[in-house]
């Protein structure tokens, strides 16, 4: 695992990145669509200056936020959430976007590409999005390949293991027989997982099962089903 951690760190932080710009674009996109009939200049909101800066935020339907009084804010509610346009100076912008995180908001800043009008914008919005999005896949498809390199789903699974045996090994002492709680471990072959696990879940047991690859120079059992003439002659095969 440390050597997998070492390995994906580049790639995984990538990813963070490009997600939380997903997330940004999206919110930006909600906010043009809510405001394409307004008559905001929206290129002027991103090259904001003299003092003033615009910032995007959206707040959970229904959550009221205290709006400090030299902010300018036009709001729109979108699905269940309420997204906030505020214009104001940066100190007030900062501490409404401590109000907004403090209420589970979140802030996305206004890219300093935008166009005048939301129709331009938002076609410009889909175009990052799609470049976005497939620059995720590609860091995914990088992660996946380095947790197949590294075998991380199967060290997970004897952590998992391992952790519920931890959790779970003292029915050892305190289980009792006659109630029908007793620790074991089973052991054995075979070629159905599905109708194993089927017949584990159906018991009601508290269990975890695992099917490692059988040990080196271990054969499985050969599961003879001839007619009932040749059966004493199976001793010989």
């Amino acid at each position: 695992m440390r050597a997998w951690a070492t390995a994906a760190e580049e790639p995984v932080t990538a990813l963070q990145r490009c997600e939380a710009r997903l997330a940004e674009l999206a919110l930006a996109e909600a906010a043009l669509r809510e405001l394409a009939d307004s008559r905001i200049d929206f290129a002027a909101l991103a090259q904001a200056k003299n003092g003033v800066v615009a910032s995007l935020f959206a707040l959970p339907a229904g959550v009221e936020v205290e709006v400090p009084d030299d902010v300018l804010v036009r709001s729109a509610d979108v699905a269940a959430e309420r997204l906030l346009l505020a214009v104001g100076p940066p100190e007030s912008i900062e501490a409404l976007a401590r109000a907004v995180a403090e209420a589970n908001g979140r802030r996305a800043r206004f890219p300093d590409w935008l166009q005048p009008t939301a129709e331009a914008n938002l076609a410009r919005v889909e175009q990052l999005r799609a470049q976005e999005a497939q620059t995720a896949a590609e860091l995914r498809a990088r992660i996946d390949a380095l947790s197949a390199q590294y075998q991380v789903a199967r060290a997970l699974g004897d952590i998992a293991r391992a952790t519920w045996c931890f959790e779970h090994g003292g029915a050892i002492a305190l289980g009792d027989p006659e109630r029908g709680q007793i620790f074991a471990r089973i052991t054995g072959w075979t070629v159905d997982r599905d109708r194993v696990i089927a017949a584990i879940e159906a018991s009601g047991a508290r269990a975890v099962v695992s099917f490692p690859p059988p040990p080196r120079g271990a054969r499985p059992p050969l599961v003879l089903r001839n007619p009932w003439w040749a059966r004493p002659f199976e001793v010989f095969t």
